[in-house]
């Protein structure tokens, strides 16, 4: 670049010169010869210009004012920052653009899972196995319950099967121990084959007979119905009274009260109940008060006898402290009247008087080393 500048200004001298020397030949100058600038030939379609200024041109041949140059972004006026979205516009916001699709959500990204009062973050896969977890569990403890309820059921009809039969062996025994009664004695044996001939011959007497053998069967049935559906009241009963137990001890004013006496007493209560109305919340609440309240009258007077007694030791401490303290005063006053002995049985010769009157820095350890055994 800086070459080919310093060749272009050497060129223009160059020119230069030639004219000044053509001019002092006195070679006359020639006038400029006006030669007519053709118009522009304008093509279709594009705007005209005008031939000596090189603006742009209207349709009706007046010049384009210029427009205003812009205005460079630093000299504008600063627009007022926007205000931070709230969290409800974010929300807004962010449903909006979801709308009801499906979306793909990054890997690695947190949820938000509200328990309670806490607030946890876990990722979508540990979202996703949670719940497959939960739902397999929930599966499972559905599966289990619903083989559980087949299982008690089968037994139930089972065994409800097995009372019927018991029911009518019990009647055949019972037939035939009659029947060998009935032949011991002529007229006992009449009367059973008199029987026998009715149950043949009349229908209504065999009606009579198959009923009465259908009704112990049937009652044996029902009796084990009765007794499984007992059983199952009593453990629902007994599920109930632990949760009841269990829930109203958290209260803070039974936290003395001891669960294992509630669960006797009520367990006492629920024997003699005949109405059925002892399985109530209320009546476990009654029993927490009785003993909380009996914990109450039976603590006070131990709880101010321990007060009384800490008290007690309290003021004995405080008395051994001060009697230490006085004990150790008597010693030093004691001391401080007896004179020193020294090591060959006789009192140490009297220490010089400490000097007195102004002193330096030099001299201050020297003072000190002579009040001190001034003092001992």
């Amino acid at each position: 670049m800086i070459e080919e500048t310093i060749q272009d200004a050497g060129a223009a001298l160059s020119n230069a010169d030639k004219v000044n020397n053509w001019v002092k030949d006195g070679t006359p100058a020639a006038e400029p010869e006006t030669v007519e600038t053709p118009a522009p030939v304008v093509a279709e379609g594009e705007q005209p210009r005008d031939a000596a200024t090189g603006r742009f041109l209207t349709k009706e041949g007046e010049p384009v004012e210029p427009s205003a140059p812009p205005i460079p972004a630093s000299a504008a006026p600063a627009s007022p920052a926007p205000a931070a979205p709230t969290i409800a516009e974010v929300q807004e916001f962010i449903e909006a653009q979801l709308g009801e699709g499906t979306f793909k959500i990054p890997k690695g990204v947190k949820l938000p899972l509200k328990r309670g009062e806490t607030v946890e973050y876990a990722t979508v896969e540990e979202l996703q196995k949670r719940g497959m977890l939960e739902l397999d569990y929930r599966h499972k403890t559905a599966e289990t319950a619903r083989l559980r309820r087949d299982t008690e059921a089968t037994q139930t009809r089972l065994a409800a099967a097995e009372a019927r039969v018991q029911a009518r062996e019990q009647y055949l025994t019972e037939q035939e121990a009659e029947m060998r009664e009935a032949q011991k004695d002529p007229e006992k044996w009449a009367a059973y084959q008199e029987m026998q001939r009715l149950y043949q011959e009349n229908p209504r007497f065999r009606k009579v007979m198959d009923d009465a053998l259908a009704k112990r069967e049937t009652d044996a049935e029902n009796a084990v119905y009765q007794e499984r559906e007992y059983r199952a009241q009593v453990n629902e009963g007994a599920a109930l009274a632990a949760s009841w137990i269990e829930q109203i001890g958290q209260d803070p004013k039974y936290a003395g009260v001891n669960q294992d006496r509630v669960r006797m007493l009520y367990a006492n209560a629920l024997r003699a109940d005949t109405e059925n109305t002892a399985l109530d919340p209320n009546v476990v609440r009654a029993i927490y008060d009785q003993e909380a309240r009996y914990l109450t009258e039976s603590q006070g007077p131990l709880q101010k006898q321990l007060a009384d007694l800490t008290a007690r030791l309290a003021a004995v401490e405080a008395a051994k402290g001060a009697e230490k303290h006085n004990a150790g005063t008597s010693h030093a006053l004691a001391r401080a009247k007896t004179p020193p002995v020294a090591a060959t049985g006789r009192p140490p010769a009297p220490a010089a008087a400490p000097k007195t009157g102004q002193f330096g820095m030099n001299e201050l350890a020297e003072r000190n080393q002579a009040w001190a055994a001034q003092r001992d």
